[in-house]
Formats: C-alpha cells, structure tokens, sequence
C-alpha cells in the first residue's frame, strides 16, 4: 500500500506490486483485496485519480494535461474519460466547482457527515479565526499502527489504535513524558470512500527500533507546515482544518506541498480513555523557508511538540 501510494515515476503492475509484495500474483491479489476491500489495480486506479485531484484544486496554473501524465495517464483524453467515469464529472468542470476546497462533489464525508453540515461556512477574506504559526518538521521516523475508517465519524477502531500504539510503547520504554504522536491523514475525505481513509498513528523512534508484529516503520520526510492548535471537541478540529484549507491558505500567498497533511498530539493531552483535548492540524506548504530544527541550537526553544516556529 506504501509503495503504491508513493510510486510516482510510473503506474505499477500487477506483477511489480506482487514482487514488491514477495507473493505470487495470485496469492498476492486475493491477500490485497480481502485486507484492502478492493483489488490491487483498483487501489491504484483510485490512489491515482484521487491523488490529481490536489493539482485540480491547488495548482490552477497547472494544465490539465501536465496533470494527467503526473497521474501516469498516456493522455489528457485517457485521463478526462478515467475521471469522469470514476466521478461523473470532467476535470475541468470539477476544477471550475472546486477551488481551494471541494464544495460541489457526490458521496463524500462532508455531505454524509451529520456533524459536517453543521459546521460554518467561512466569508472569503475574513480575518485569521485561528492563530496560524509556520513551522519547519523535521524528518522522522514513525513507529506506526494503520487504522482505515472515516474521518469524520467517532470510531472505536481510531482509539483501539491509539491504545494499541502507546501500549506497545510502554512496554519497550518508548513513551514518555515529552512523547508526541503524530496522527498522518492522506487522504482528502471530501473524495476517498469514508471506509477508505487511511489514518497511520505513530511515534518518532530512533533506528534500533524495527518493526514487528504490532507496528511498522515509515519515514516522513523534512516539511514546511502551517499550524494550528486546536482545543476542545471534534468538531473544532473539523472546523480548523476546513478553515485553514480553504480560507487561510488561498490567502496566505503559499501553496499546497506534496506531503501528507498531519496531526500531533502530546502525551498529556490524550486521556486515560485516549480522547484527546488538544491537538497541533499541520498543512504542508510551499513558498516559505521556516529554518526550523529540531534541535535547535544558539539558544532556540522548542515548543511541548518539539518544534520550533518562525
């Protein structure tokens, strides 16, 4: 799943995946369809389609061709018909629909979310809601447990992984009282199936630390974020994040990076329950160099995160 997520030089085979795999073609589609709930190529087809539609929204520079062999489509026709297959609409009349944010799209957790609906609808141009700091993350290495449900929906399966993570960090000394989790959200739920979303929860472990049978091991590379800290229910962080998306950004005069979006949550802001109070909404961006590290020397302080703002 990794691997195709991040292949982007070209569309994977059937066999390349197997190989990736160590499985036999045929054993390796029945093992990814029964865990995965669709076929390998159709993870593929989806992850790839999905995926455009970042350029879609945030890249209106960005012509529809150059989107589609980004997409590893051999044509802009190849890749219009795939489109308008898979979601009942051209690129080009779901661009002209959805600038910054998805408004206008059929089947996805904003319109079948009861609690989405009733979050506000942001005025173009309205002053900073939330106080948004630019930060430089740096790389790390997360010790992770995938959980794949809706965002938008309280779901047992997210805190089941919560526990399951911070259990097998305690019982390895791994967690302690400055530990932060990281929460990666790929998928943009206002398109992915809600059963769909992949959500990674994980922890920043040195290289001793190999994987095994509860968690695995990915790399989140150096990134430039914008942040903002979230305080109380579910919803404000629903809310945060929609706002930060589609209002702060457009405005911000940087754009959408090619990362993951994020969360990070420090170790006594998760309950005995594993709710969480407070949380850090991290939007990858472009267009400004923060010169942030980790461990900052001359002096720098870092924040309860272990990041340090501009």
């Amino acid at each position: 799943m990794n691997f195709a997520r991040r292949c982007s030089s070209e569309v994977p085979t059937l066999d390349h995946l197997a190989d990736v795999a160590c499985l036999s073609r045929f054993h390796f589609v029945r093992v990814f369809a029964d865990h995965c709930q669709e076929t390998p190529i159709e993870y593929v087809s989806r992850l790839r389609l999905e995926q455009s539609i970042s350029n879609l929204i945030y890249h209106a520079d960005m012509s529809i061709t150059a989107i589609s062999l980004e997409a590893g489509f051999s044509s802009s026709q190849a890749y219009s018909n795939a489109f308008r297959r898979k979601f009942n609409i051209s690129p080009r009349s779901f661009r002209a629909k959805n600038q910054w944010h998805i408004s206008e799209f059929p089947k996805n957790q904003f319109l079948v979310s009861p609690e989405m609906v009733k979050l506000p609808e942001f005025e173009t141009g309205l002053s900073n809601i939330w106080d948004v700091t630019i930060k430089k993350i740096p790389e790390m290495r997360l010790a992770y447990v995938r959980n794949r449900s809706a965002y938008y929906y309280p779901t047992l399966r997210t805190e089941t992984s919560f526990k399951t993570l911070i259990k097998w960090a305690k019982a390895r000394g791994l967690w302690v009282d400055n530990s932060v989790l990281i929460g990666i959200c790929p998928d943009n739920p206002a398109v992915t199936p809600p059963h769909l979303c992949q959500y990674d929860i994980g922890l920043d472990v040195e290289h001793g630390v190999t994987e095994d049978e509860t968690v695995n091991i990915q790399t989140v590379p150096e990134t430039t974020v914008a942040t903002v800290e979230v305080t109380g229910s579910l919803n404000q962080a629903r809310a945060a994040w929609k706002w930060l998306i589609s209002e702060w950004l457009p405005r911000s005069g940087m754009t959408k990076a090619g990362y993951d979006y994020f969360e990070a949550f420090q170790h006594d802001a998760i309950a005995d329950d594993y709710s969480i109070g407070t949380g850090l909404i991290c939007l990858p961006v472009s267009g400004l160099q923060a010169g942030i590290a980790k461990h900052p020397s001359n002096g720098q302080k870092t924040d309860k995160y272990g990041f340090t703002a501009k």
